[in-house]
């Protein structure tokens, strides 16, 4: 009969803390203190409290002064599947040229560094040389324009940068950082405004919209090339 006693005596202190543990958080009480129906009735006279000093009793005394653990705050890192779920909707790619005049200015690293401090990931990136054939394919849409001609010849005049870049609202975002077509139009602080000389050698590519980014990805790159 000790041994139930001491149980209840358990049972029943942790049982309070719990309660209070609740009205604390919640601000509700959940009426623990009402004697539960099923008790056991014990003579009058008689306590449920172990005896002072015992094991049982410094027991009681230490689940008394020791509430639950709250439970643990969960944090979502970049490796967490819903951040990966989260990248995966949001997320936008586009594509971009650094040119040959800012490649032979020098500018390129300049250029990326600014591409990623506008929060970018550089998915992928090479160098290369392209044909004016080549650069023809790439601006098949312009063939029509006057400055086709001139524009070929250019970007294949030199090394470019082309590169992958992945970011929420990437398209619109990059062009943006870019700035406008004429490099004294463009707004202070862009990469145009910063490193492009002339409309014709302006620095930077960047797609306009979605299905221009899809063209313009699987023209430089392979799939196997995009992590």
């Amino acid at each position: 009969m000790k041994a139930l006693r001491l149980l209840i005596a358990v049972e029943q202190a942790r049982d309070k803390e719990e309660q209070r543990q609740h009205e604390r958080q919640f601000g509700v009480s959940l009426g623990m203190d009402a004697e539960p129906e099923d008790s056991i009735d014990e003579p009058r006279g008689t306590s449920d409290e172990p005896d002072p000093g015992s094991f049982t009793h410094r027991f009681v005394l230490d689940v008394r002064a020791h509430p639950p653990l709250p439970r643990p705050t969960v944090h979502y890192t970049e490796d967490s599947a819903l951040f990966a779920l989260r990248r995966e909707i949001l997320s936008q790619r586009t594509f971009s040229i650094v040119k040959p005049d800012a490649v032979r200015k020098g500018h390129t690293g300049a250029i990326l560094a600014q591409i990623e401090k506008a929060g970018f990931k550089i998915v992928s990136i090479k160098r290369m040389s392209i044909s004016k054939a080549q650069a023809e394919g790439f601006y098949y849409v312009h063939a029509a324009r006057p400055f086709f001609r001139e524009l070929t010849e250019f970007m294949s005049s030199g090394p470019i940068f082309p590169m992958v870049l992945e970011k929420d609202n990437a398209i619109a975002d990059l062009r943006k950082l870019m700035g406008a077509t004429n490099p004294a139009q463009a707004e202070e602080g862009t990469i145009r405004k910063k490193f492009a000389a002339s409309i014709g050698e302006n620095a930077i590519h960047g797609s306009d919209a979605e299905e221009t980014a899809a063209f313009e990805i699987g023209y430089f790159f392979a799939g196997i090339e995009l992590k």
